[in-house]
């Protein structure tokens, strides 16, 4: 049975019309799904966004597929399926149809193809789109239905996907767009209130996404920490491996053997700690990155000490001008902080004046909210 170019334009404006819906209700993508495999009957449609590094999939549209089919596929063989090489092979908007570019015979004796794909029926004509992916992951449509079809099928679907997947690249980078902007506002809440400790959220390839003051300040005097093109890196080489191997770990959802280790550097002794931060619940045909909070903390610094040497790269203050702060911090009058330090109580409220400028406070009572942050 084919279907007439008429036919064609018809069903592929309908599901440009409904991806232009899932931009901004993700449940759209059933519909989509739907009238794929209502059009094409005998046919089952399934969008998958795989991640081979977990391994599991984040997001899973299907149609027409028996439950249990569909449960064995999402435990074990959609990391199996030989034609994951095929896909990962090809740049994203890339139609394949399977007969022509990649026949399902040539899996024959393999676990997918005798185990699942063949006891379903005859599917093994089939038609698909890679919508994006990269090393770790892959987000694609596919349709598959039997050889028999396979002349009427074939041609259709390659128009139209080829027609739509404009479409369906610009709703994937809007939802994107959307995931990216969640996940910074929880790494930047998970940062704000870290002080006095070293505090960054990174993904799974160490990518910074939110860094507190004291660690943007670590971060510019680049003696504990670095940054090489925005991603994290510990001078201290295994320490680093270490680090790097755990927020894998915990992004990947499996367990750690500690969620803290120690560290030695410049004379003191670190503590590394991990948390990995709530996955944001999301229907979103892309995931939310999974983020890891890390915490550096000093415990060679005795419990009670005050240093406010970070202040000078934090906020440009003078040697004179962070020995003025540490006193105000501890509660000294305008007047005792200059008994204290030799000055005139004109040139204190002088000093206390730029202070002010530079660390864009207006009062002494938020100066030494802000200096408790650093104590």
């Amino acid at each position: 049975m084919r279907t007439s170019r008429e036919g064609v334009d018809r069903i592929a404006s309908t599901i440009r019309e409904q991806i232009l819906d899932a931009s901004a209700d993700q449940a759209h993508w059933n519909t989509v799904a739907a009238t794929l495999s209502d059009a094409f009957p005998g046919s089952f449609t399934a969008i998958h966004s795989l991640d081979f590094a977990c391994p599991r999939i984040n997001f899973d549209i299907t149609r027409n597929v028996d439950p249990d089919y569909l449960a064995s596929y999402g435990a074990h063989y959609a990391f199996i399926n030989p034609w994951l090489a095929f896909w990962e092979g090809w740049p994203a908007g890339t139609v394949g149809i399977a007969e022509r570019d990649c026949p399902a015979h040539l899996f024959r004796g393999t676990a997918f193809y005798e185990e699942w794909l063949v006891p379903q029926g005859d599917f093994r004509g089939a038609a698909g789109l890679k919508i994006d992916g990269g090393p770790h992951d892959l987000l694609h449509l596919a349709m598959h239905y039997p050889l028999k079809l396979c002349d009427g099928y074939d041609d259709a679907l390659e128009k139209i996907l080829k027609s739509v997947r404009g479409d369906i690249r610009r709703a994937v980078g809007h939802a994107r767009r959307v995931n990216d902007m969640m996940g910074r506002m929880a790494a930047f809440a998970a940062v704000v209130e870290r002080s006095p400790d070293i505090a960054l959220v990174v993904d799974r390839w160490m990518k910074i996404a939110a860094a507190n003051d004291i660690a943007e300040a670590a971060l510019r005097e680049g003696r504990l920490l670095a940054a090489r093109h925005d991603r994290l890196v510990i001078r201290d080489m295994q320490a680093n491996a270490l680090l790097r191997h755990t927020v894998e770990q915990l992004v990947a959802g499996r367990p750690v053997d500690s969620a803290h280790h120690l560290m030695a550097h410049g004379g003191a002794t670190w503590r590394v700690s991990f948390v990995a931060l709530s996955r944001i619940e999301s229907t979103a045909i892309v995931p939310a990155k999974p983020l890891v909070l890390l915490l550096f903390r000093d415990l060679s610094r005795p419990p009670g000490a005050r240093n406010f040497d970070q202040l000078g790269p934090i906020f440009g203050l003078t040697r004179a001008e962070i020995d003025f702060c540490r006193h105000m911090a501890e509660g000294r009058t305008l007047s005792e902080t200059a008994d204290v330090l030799g000055i005139t109580v004109g040139t204190a409220r002088q000093r206390l004046k730029l202070i002010f400028q530079k660390t864009e406070t207006h009062r002494q009572s938020e100066l030494v909210l802000l200096l408790a942050r650093y104590g």
